[in-house]
């Protein structure tokens, strides 16, 4: 029996805040009351929906640890997977992509599109892309708009740093407030992780109405749906669905520097790519 036995979702009202670097603002409003998790996806929980672990640090006493290592792609074939058993419709059409192993040389990755095959390369995590010019999957939504998809479902970067600002009512450094000393209480980094992830909840959380959301800050960051841009997008529901391969990850890791772990600080990876300091926590549109 593990300690974080199920998933767990608390409700964040819609609302709107400025959201980026002082100086690089951009007013943004949510219209949509989300669930979000309230911890990371551990191990335990990727490995009873894909039946197997891609995890680096993937020992049997560990599932309680964050899941990680396992690319942008395989995310989106796990929330899929995840939909469908709780018979929703899954938010992501992935037909039309072309899809490779990872774990192969460039020149011998050859498309894939048999369904079992993909599912499998992304339960250990090397789901990926050849091509370079993609604008992302499809969502199955009414005019594509992600914000109106039923199922499970990555964060977009505005709904990520949201939750980061306490549900838009923090406009300090980080979500506790300004005090650097205190990064310890809440977040698993470089001075104090011993070069590995940690159990999720073990360090104190941000509530938000009451609610309790751990690993907000460390321990992993967190992949969003948004595909990366210098230029943050404001305005009413924003998302960046860009071209390319690059997407954009919140909240820092178990490695990361103090400098990374600010309300606002954002790093981007190549969606074909996993790696051991980056995991991700789902969200679904209230309805």
């Amino acid at each position: 029996t593990t300690k974080i036995e199920q998933m767990r979702f608390h409700l964040i009202q819609s609302g709107s805040f400025k959201m980026g670097k002082e100086g690089y603002k951009k007013d943004v409003t949510l219209t949509h009351v989300i669930e979000a998790m309230s911890t990371p996806v551990t191990q335990n929980m990727w490995v009873a929906e894909m039946g197997a672990n891609p995890s680096h640090f993937n020992e049997p006493h560990q599932g309680d640890y964050p899941v990680e290592n396992m690319t942008w792609w395989s995310v989106l074939v796990y929330a899929n997977a995840l939909s469908e058993r709780h018979k929703l419709p899954q938010v992501y059409d992935l037909s039309g992509i072309t899809f490779v192993d990872m774990r192969l040389p460039y020149e011998q990755r050859v498309e894939i599109s048999d369904a079992k095959t993909i599912f499998g390369l992304a339960a250990i995590g090397v789901l990926g892309t050849k091509l370079h010019d993609y604008t992302g999957p499809k969502i199955n939504a009414p005019n594509g708009n992600i914000y109106e998809a039923v199922g499970y479902r990555l964060p977009t970067e505005a709904e990520q740093e949201y939750l980061l600002r306490g549900a838009g009512t923090v406009n300090s450094k980080y979500h506790f407030g300004d005090n650097d000393a205190e990064l310890g209480d809440y977040a698993w980094f470089n001075d104090n992780s011993g070069d590995t992830t940690h159990p999720v909840a073990e360090k104190k959380p941000l509530d938000i109405h009451g609610q309790s959301f751990f690993d907000l800050l460390g321990n992993v960051s967190v992949w969003a749906f948004d595909g990366f841009s210098y230029d943050l997008k404001g305005g009413v529901n924003p998302v960046v669905n860009a071209e390319g391969t690059l997407r954009v990850q919140r909240g820092g890791g178990f490695r990361s520097l103090i400098d990374a772990f600010t309300s606002e600080d954002r790093c981007q990876n190549s969606a074909s790519q996993g790696f051991k300091e980056v995991g991700f926590r789902l969200v679904r549109t209230y309805r």
